[in-house]
């Protein structure tokens, strides 16, 4: 029984990073336009037809992992069965003392001390 589908594109983590300097956001040096993650999306359609990565689906069972990288473009596919769900959890790992920038939403991310 398949639980979920999701596209992803291999070979396009070989990419650069697509990060605000990368495409026209909307906005200017100091903030991202208000429409800035619609124009990030257009960018990475760009990057996918220019670099010529197919779609691959990949179809969850019960009990898999799926550990890819970072900068793997990836999408998630409408359910195609109601009934079915999926968990998921993502994690992202940064060393002690590195600051995090989270490019979209122009916040970064700082560990509290345990």
């Amino acid at each position: 029984m398949r639980i979920t589908a999701a596209d992803h594109h291999p070979g396009s983590h070989r990419l650069p990073y697509l990060l605000n300097d990368s495409y026209d956001h909307g906005g200017n040096r100091f903030v991202i336009g208000d429409d800035a993650y619609a124009r990030y999306e257009e960018a990475v359609d760009d990057e996918i037809r220019k670099g010529g990565f197919p779609a691959q689906e990949f179809h969850a069972q019960p009990g898999d992992v799926l550990i890819w990288h970072a900068n793997l473009l990836h999408g998630g596919k409408k359910m195609s069965s109601p009934d079915a769900s999926r968990k998921s959890m993502v994690i992202h790992c940064f060393a002690e003392d590195v600051l995090c920038y989270h490019e979209l939403t122009q916040r970064a991310a700082l560990m509290e001390d345990h």
